[in-house]
């Protein structure tokens, strides 16, 4: 097996990465290619959200300077071609990394890619939005971390099988910070509840039949059928009346019955409220 490569330690080894985004994916790629040399003492030079013709032309200067080898994704065919023409004159290396693949997967498919800078920025973006969502979400589930419900975008109240855990989890995939608050008999609600913007509340409201089904099932699963006070009607009933006095206290809640809606439905349904009123996502 070959020995892997080493650096020469007398020579200054300067690699630029040049990119109309975040830089990431240039920065992933040589970090990944860099694994295979012993030695990696290069000094790398990340330029990102490079956009304009002036900015390119500046760090082409630089480069005059410090003989770097040029790693860029730039979608602009422009701005690859500036490199690429900079780079014959002066007997510089370059990789571009997407100007190959475009061109392939544009002759493959037969259709032209847009060549807007930054859609995979936007991309990246939101999908980091949901994961942090979901992370939140997973955090704040069940009246966990009462201190963060000020840090939410929806918050969910109502007794145990309502489904404010599903609904969490699927609104939080959409992007949105939730959480979630039990409502339990003979304990009151944290005060954090009732400090947030309370126009941002959902109280979910269920009918006592559709519950008692609901939660008869849940203990045939976990083989508790013992329990009776969970499954049982009066006191179900005395739970459900304890919410709904909750919900009429506080008339900035909006209440969503829940009996015979799915999950996505009920989402909608607070969504439609969310998107209607700017301020709940804002304050």
């Amino acid at each position: 097996m070959a020995e892997p490569i080493t650096f020469d330690d007398t020579t200054i080894y300067h690699v630029y990465l040049i990119a109309d985004g975040t830089g990431v994916t240039a920065e992933n790629l040589l970090n990944a290619v860099l694994t295979q040399f012993k030695k990696r003492d290069l000094r790398v030079s990340l330029f990102n959200n490079v956009r304009t013709d002036e900015k390119l032309q500046h760090i082409l200067e630089l480069a005059e300077k410090d003989k770097p080898f040029l790693l860029y994704t730039l979608v602009s065919k422009q701005h690859r071609a500036m490199v690429y023409e900079f780079a014959q004159k002066h007997n510089f290396l370059t990789v571009d990394v997407l100007g190959p693949i475009l061109k392939k997967l544009a002759e493959t498919f037969g259709v032209r890619p847009e060549y807007l800078p930054g859609l995979f920025h936007g991309l990246n973006e939101e999908y980091f939005k949901r994961v942090e969502a979901v992370e939140f979400a997973v955090k704040n589930d069940d009246g966990k971390n009462p201190n963060s419900l000020k840090d939410a975008e929806i918050v969910l109240v109502g007794v145990s099988r309502t489904s404010k855990t599903p609904l969490s989890i699927y609104l939080a995939g959409l992007g949105y910070k939730v959480a979630n608050i039990p409502l339990v008999k003979g304990i009151e609600p944290p005060k954090e509840l009732f400090e947030i913007n309370q126009r941002k509340i959902f109280g979910l409201i269920i009918s006592l039949e559709k519950l008692k089904s609901l939660r008869q099932e849940r203990l045939k699963r976990l083989n508790q059928t013992d329990f009776t006070d969970y499954a049982d009607e009066s006191y179900i009933f005395s739970e459900l009346e304890n919410a709904r006095d909750l919900f009429k206290k506080n008339k900035k809640w909006v209440v969503i019955d829940v009996s015979t809606k799915s999950v996505e439905e009920t989402a909608a349904e607070i969504l439609t409220y969310v998107r209607k009123d700017s301020n709940i996502r804002s304050l």
